[in-house]
């Protein structure tokens, strides 16, 4: 009994913590040193020791992208064995899986990081740009949107098309869409005067529908004036921008959506109007000082993705350099 009522108290105090989850005020932000960076490349490079590396086409990409951000360079050696990895995880339809050896049917998202690591490496040619190009185009539905997998009754999201427009742009084959009706069929996501929702003519626009929706909309070379200037007005009133100082929550920040949140306000050119020194403690308080990693919100351990997000929001924000401008 006496155990059931610590857990209960511990259960309702996360509560009353999740629910008055303030934006990025200063009693959120713990004040910490300096990252060291130098600690971080160690954590990174454990990933890459795994006897199964690369494991899968997101963790090679998460490891390419974080290494170049802190190293600029990958060694020759492990750049042969993802390219090898990555080639075996194209399968015969063209599109890619996550890994070889158990994954059995190739989608768009791991089509996406497998193209986008092997951008990173320089690599691309490594791989059949043929057939994947045949697979993405076959996923390209009469409305504009893409599907995940080339199965009946699959329907095109928002991130489904993103994943398929940008692979398509990295391969080059950007003229395989339909650029009105691809258009006509991401702003379905615009919520009216705000950014883009994950759902169709929905009313809540969040961080990632909005950064989604406006790079495919640049890739497709369709992005409007109104569409930047909406875009941008609603994530300058969002938690990430760093300008509330008090609001509830009842949720607690996540690193994956400050991400989103600074390439999208780059994608609209309003990064400038956003507190950035602000944006910059909260990604530097969730760094664990104990391997060098980052945690994907506060309170938790560090993870492969959320180190990776915290790396490419450092890129983003000016506090590190990158091999690829843009990237």
């Amino acid at each position: 009994m006496k155990i059931l009522r610590m857990c209960f108290s511990l259960c309702i105090a996360s509560m009353l913590i999740m629910l008055s989850s303030p934006g990025f005020s200063n009693e959120t932000v713990s004040p910490r040193s300096s990252l060291d960076l130098n600690k971080t490349i160690q954590y990174v490079k454990g990933w890459g020791n795994r006897p199964s590396f690369p494991d899968s086409v997101t963790l090679a990409h998460s490891y390419t992208y974080s290494v170049l951000a802190l190293e600029k360079h990958i060694l020759p050696e492990q750049k042969k064995d993802m390219v090898e990895f990555i080639k075996k995880c194209q399968k015969e339809n063209g599109g890619f899986v996550s890994e070889p050896l158990y994954s059995k049917k190739s989608n768009v998202i791991f089509t996406y990081y497998a193209l986008k690591t092997l951008f990173l490496l320089d690599a691309i040619q490594e791989i059949n740009q043929k057939k994947a190009t045949a697979f993405l185009s076959e996923l390209i539905r009469p409305s504009g949107g893409i599907v995940a997998q080339n199965i009946q009754g699959d329907q095109p999201t928002l991130a489904t098309t993103y994943y398929g427009l940008e692979s398509l742009r990295l391969l080059n084959q950007l003229e395989r869409v339909d650029k009105q009706k691809s258009t006509q069929f991401i702003e379905q996501f615009k919520v009216p005067n705000k950014g883009f929702s994950m759902l169709p003519k929905g009313i809540t626009a969040s961080p990632q529908a909005t950064f989604m929706g406006l790079a495919s909309l640049k890739a497709l070379g369709t992005l409007s004036a109104k569409e930047q200037q909406d875009s941008g007005e609603f994530l300058l009133e969002t938690r990430y921008a760093g300008k509330i100082d008090e609001k509830n929550y009842t949720f607690l920040p996540q690193l994956r959506q400050m991400n989103f949140t600074i390439q999208a306000l780059t994608l609209t050119s309003s990064l400038d109007r956003a507190n950035t020194e602000r944006m910059y403690n909260f990604i530097e308080s969730l760094y664990i000082s104990e391997n060098g990693g980052f945690g994907p919100e506060p309170g938790l351990g560090t993870t492969p993705p959320s180190t990776y997000d915290a790396l490419h929001s450092l890129v983003q924000l000016g506090k590190l350099s990158f091999p690829k401008p843009g990237y």
